[in-house]
């Protein structure tokens, strides 16, 4: 058996044919095996592949979705080439065309700290999941935001937290980064200031994501 790192891992840009929008909210999960053509008429070029991490439920047709993909070494495989432009789909259907756009190292090794200011209210909804999981946003918070600098989570808790709240929390947790490839860093504002913004109807699968436990390492009042 293969171990992961052996595995050959791609960051590809999908799309999906609308002759075949119907099936694909059926087909599309994470662990669905699905096949990768350089010639769909010749079984020679086709190659089985995984999908790591789900595609964005906004995907529709004439859009597209960054994914990551893990085929098992061969010399299709090893020969597959940034920009190369592949079909994808399952056996006998053609569901859409699919773009390399990098060669990933074993991600699932790989993680990103990060940081995020908390208040008590949050901090002991975090407690209650054992250190393993935010908790939901409210209605009105259409983004869950952290911070990849601890200076900045830091100066965000007292600016704010502590003046809104009387007490704030820096909190520090790691995210794999194979997760976190689909989404934009944001810089809001000068040298290290740099932010993600994660829709919060994907902070179940954030959380999912998160290596170990989150860490409380700054109190502030």
């Amino acid at each position: 058996m293969k171990k992961f790192s052996d595995l050959y891992w791609f960051k590809v840009k999908i799309s999906y044919d609308e002759t075949n929008t119907a099936m694909i909210k059926d087909l599309i999960q994470i662990d669905t095996q699905f096949y990768i053509w350089r010639d769909i008429l010749d079984a020679s070029t086709c190659q089985v592949v995984q999908f790591v991490n789900t595609i964005e439920q906004s995907l529709s047709v004439g859009k597209t979705a960054q994914i990551i993909i893990v085929v098992i070494p061969s010399d299709l495989s090893a020969s597959f080439r940034i920009g190369e432009n592949l079909t994808w789909g399952v056996p006998q259907i053609r569901l859409g065309s699919s773009i390399i756009e990098d060669i990933v190292h074993y991600p699932e090794l790989e993680y990103v700290n990060l940081y995020r200011p908390v208040n008590q209210q949050e901090l002991d909804l975090i407690i209650k999941s054992n250190y393993k999981m935010f908790p939901p946003r409210l209605p009105q918070q259409p983004f869950f935001y952290q911070v990849l600098n601890e200076e900045y989570a830091t100066k965000i808790t007292q600016d704010w937290n502590v003046p809104a709240y009387g007490v704030g929390y820096v909190t520090k947790f790691k995210v794999k980064k194979v997760h976190l490839l689909k989404y934009e860093i944001h810089n809001v504002g000068g040298k290290n200031i740099d932010e993600y913004w994660i829709p919060s109807e994907e902070l179940d699968e954030f959380n999912n994501n998160i290596v170990g436990e989150i860490e409380i390492i700054g109190q502030y009042q």
